[in-house]
């Protein structure tokens, strides 16, 4: 399903692909580990201060892209589609 996406954006003239999914490290872990083995980055929000909001998740993901949205902790992934 994913190749067929990515597939669709490049020849849509796509640039990336970007997506959220859930930085749960329990409910998320598969499909984190998905998009991470797919080539998926995290995209960080310099202008957004996470430190010490969220202990209970693994530290590496402070700088991959973490946001809360609605209150839910999400990564915020990137995939460059002009490899």
């Amino acid at each position: 399903l994913m190749g067929a996406l990515e597939g669709i954006g490049r020849l849509w003239g796509c640039d990336d692909i970007r997506l959220h999914v859930d930085a749960n490290e329990f409910s998320g872990r598969v499909a984190r580990s998905l998009y991470w083995s797919l080539g998926y980055k995290g995209v960080p929000d310099s202008g957004q201060d996470s430190s010490g909001s969220f202990e209970w998740l693994n530290a590496s993901m402070s700088n991959e892209g973490l946001y809360l949205v609605d209150g839910v902790p999400l990564l915020y992934l990137r995939k460059n589609l002009k490899n």
